[in-house]
């Protein structure tokens, strides 16, 4: 828990312009509007029954086929759409996406090192959830990038399927959905 909260402390400089005009502003990169784009295209299509991927409607003036990235994000704008924009989305996506790879890196660690200190997990998770890799995809609005709790989530499933038995085929469902 407090690496989710001294990351998001410590990121929250980063979205300032966003957080004070959340409706208005995009960051100032060339990938947020793109998304922010896509995640309109497939909330819309999703809402009207339809798969959306690939589209014919990315490379204006130019008709071009294009494949769609960052699905949880995507799918997640989709399922919010009545409550936030695809903007905001995109926008916590990116900004949150890293804090909860902290907290899923902690969570296997400690699944993996039982007796680690509690100090050195939290510093391992803000290491991993704030390098500057990670912050370079968050600002230039690489929201695929930023994902980082996908593949600590899936680790520690793998991790603990042998502990149950019951969530054995879950594990290359859940691997088959990271892909994406």
């Amino acid at each position: 828990m407090s690496v989710a909260l001294i990351g998001t402390l410590l990121a929250f400089p980063l979205y300032f312009d966003w957080v004070r005009e959340p409706a208005n502003t995009l960051l100032a990169n060339p990938f947020t509007g793109g998304q922010a784009w896509a995640a309109d295209v497939v909330s819309d299509a999703l809402w009207a029954g339809q798969w959306p991927d690939p589209t014919d409607q990315a490379g204006f003036p130019l008709v071009r086929t294009a494949r769609f990235l960052a699905w949880p994000v995507l799918l997640a704008a989709t399922l919010l759409r009545p409550l936030l924009s695809a903007n905001a989305v995109v926008h916590l996506a990116s900004w949150l996406g890293p804090v909860l790879g902290g907290v899923a890196l902690v969570r296997l660690l400690r699944a993996l090192v039982p007796d680690a200190r509690p100090l050195g997990l939290a510093v391992g998770g803000l290491l991993f959830s704030l390098s500057p890799v990670t912050l370079g995809a968050a600002l230039s609005g690489q929201v695929e990038n930023t994902q980082l709790w996908v593949l600590p989530a899936l680790l520690l499933l793998t991790w603990r399927a042998p502990e149950r038995p019951a969530t054995w085929p879950l594990v290359p469902l859940a691997w088959a959905g990271g892909a994406l």
